[in-house]
């Protein structure tokens, strides 16, 4: 009689590795007249049978020993403003054991997207290949660069949301089944119409502003919205004018437009309608506002505002023997503040020199009515040298706290002069210096990347969230640069027109010496630019400091506008 054993050595994959992953390493049968010496003999011919094992997941790295996945997005978030905006592809590696990338000629390692989302679309990614779908998962293969690549598309929703994909992977053994929870940020879209007052008076004048801008789930506003069209309508104006009643309007750099309002003496009520409509996209965005009008019930009225703008963007390549070092950086900062205030007229004088006349103004009140102010950076560095390197994303983002007008009580008792020309009983230019605004920043820096070596990746992530202890202050002020004043003549002109106009000859003997200083300057946006000159007028300044070369773009603009309303004299 004669003993046969037979053995076989197959490599076991998760149950949920479809297609099945299981692989014959190989099969040994010995014959022996004892039932002793067949075991020893097939123990023999499976000896060391660990090597074996080792030898063969070598040779065939998929499926994996104890899987690990890393995770890659192609962008930090899906916006909705366009087409490709709106996608993002996943890219996820699987190491083994050891800490190698694994990937097989045939199929790869395979890696499960979560395809089944409320708000995203998947599509399969390119440069893989596929299986055939488990439950709410598609099957993506790892490729010759180890990645298994999926597609997200957002698809409806205009809020700011974290979207939580699952992936999933499989090796070898019933328990190697592994899963994660990813993250994508679909940043929201918020359209916001913003008076700088909701309430006026007839005759006066109000800025709105057109504010298109996406939001993080964090509440973090994103400038991303330039060049934007926003469709606009105004209703209810009787006899009130306004700078742009209907129709498409372009937002500016940092995705604003403004629309100026002058309230008629009809007018009791008007309203100011946005949409915008990503190309393409299901949903549309709206905002809306309304601004009440009733009578003058103060002498005067000033209105003043200021924005202070501060963009920059960089970007370097460099390539050496070794590698290749890249990366870019960009700088959002806004400032801007409008202020409303009552006035009353305290006295007036003349000044028969320079043939005007001075009304002083006390605020009765110094309202802020509109306050914005934001700093975004963010910057992108990448390594990589003889397999050494990092790939990271710096954000930093501040917001203010704390807002203010300091020494308010102080400012209240000081006066806004007003100087007006006694040949035509105008308003000529206006002495301010302004109002500041006090607040603290609260930012938070967030990092994100990986760094890698030869034998493998780490993560990347640190955050920062800290208040300022030193406050910061924006005031609002003239921004172009002075110029000879043109409301002011010399002190020996001056003279000599004045006692022309007395009747007063100048004696023979005697002779006015001309003016050896220069001439007074003042800041043009001082000067009235628009208006009548006696129940409404006032001025706008631009300063834009552009230090720009190439691709990299250093600019900085400052703004600085006022208006004042007075009451009619009575006849």
């Amino acid at each position: 009689m004669v003993f046969m054993i037979r053995s076989q050595l197959e490599i076991f994959s998760s149950c949920y590795c479809g297609p099945s992953r299981n692989y014959i390493l190989s099969n040994r049968e010995t014959y022996s007249v004892t039932i002793y010496q067949a075991v020893k003999n097939l123990v023999s011919l499976n000896w060391p049978m660990d090597r074996m094992i080792w030898q063969w997941e070598s040779e065939h790295l998929a499926p994996a020993r104890e899987p690990k996945m890393e995770i890659r997005y192609e962008k930090e978030y899906l916006s909705l403003l366009d087409e490709e905006s709106r996608k993002m592809e996943v890219y996820i590696k699987v190491k083994n054991c050891r800490g190698v990338y694994v990937y097989t000629e045939y199929n790869g390692q395979p890696v499960y997207f979560l395809k089944e989302m409320e708000r995203l679309e998947y599509k399969d990614g390119k440069k893989c290949n596929f299986g055939p779908d488990c439950d709410k998962f598609s099957t993506v293969y790892t490729n010759s660069e180890y990645e298994a690549i999926g597609e997200y598309k957002v698809i409806k929703g205009l809020e700011p949301t974290e979207e939580k994909p699952r992936f999933k992977t499989c090796g070898i053994g019933n328990n190697s089944l592994i899963e994660h929870e990813g993250e994508i940020i679909v940043l929201g879209l918020k359209l916001e119409v913003e008076p700088d007052r909701n309430t006026i008076h007839n005759g006066e004048q109000t800025s709105i502003q057109i504010d298109l801008h996406e939001i993080d789930p964090e509440g973090t506003e994103i400038l991303s919205c330039a060049g934007k069209e926003v469709e606009v309508k105004v209703t209810g104006l009787v006899d009130g004018s306004v700078t742009h009643k209907s129709g498409k309007i372009t937002l500016n750099e940092v995705g604003v437009a403004f629309i100026d309002y002058k309230a008629g003496q009809q007018d009791q009520q008007i309203k100011i309608s946005a949409t915008f409509t990503p190309p393409g996209y299901p949903e549309e965005v709206k905002g809306e506002a309304t601004i009440n009008v009733k009578p003058l019930e103060y002498e005067a009225t000033l209105t003043l505002r200021g924005s202070f703008t501060n963009t920059v963007r960089s970007s370097y390549s460099r390539k050496q023997s070794d590698g290749v070092e890249r990366g870019n950086y960009s700088l959002d900062e806004r400032s801007e503040a409008s202020f409303y205030v009552p006035l009353k007229l305290d006295n007036s004088g003349d000044m028969p020199m320079f043939n005007q006349r001075w009304e002083y103004y006390r605020p009765l009140d110094i309202n802020l009515s509109s306050f914005n102010v934001y700093y975004r950076m963010k910057e992108y560095d990448y390594s990589n040298h003889s397999g050494f390197g990092f790939e990271k994303t710096t954000t930093k983002n501040k917001k203010p706290l704390n807002r203010h007008i300091p020494e308010k009580e102080y400012l209240l008792k000081s006066n806004i002069i007003l100087i007006i020309d006694k040949k035509t009983d105008k308003v000529v230019k206006i002495a301010t210096g302004g109002f500041p605004v006090e607040f603290y920043w609260d930012e938070t820096e967030k990092t994100t990347g990986r760094s890698w070596n030869p034998d493998g990746t780490e993560p990347i992530s640190n955050f920062n969230h800290k208040t300022e202890d030193m406050s910061t202050i924006y005031s609002p002020e003239p921004v172009e640069d002075p110029i000879p004043d043109p409301t002011i003549t010399t002190v020996s002109e001056s003279l000599r027109t004045y006692l022309k106009d007395l009747g007063t000859p100048l004696p023979a003997n005697v002779e006015i010496p001309e003016d050896q200083d220069e001439k007074a300057e003042i800041p043009p946006d001082l000067l009235v630019e628009f208006g009548d000159g006696k129940t409404y007028f006032g001025s706008r300044g631009n300063k834009i400091i552009d230090n720009s070369k190439g691709s990299n773009i250093a600019r900085k603009e400052m703004t600085f506008n006022w208006q004042v309303t007075r009451k009619k004299k009575p006849l």
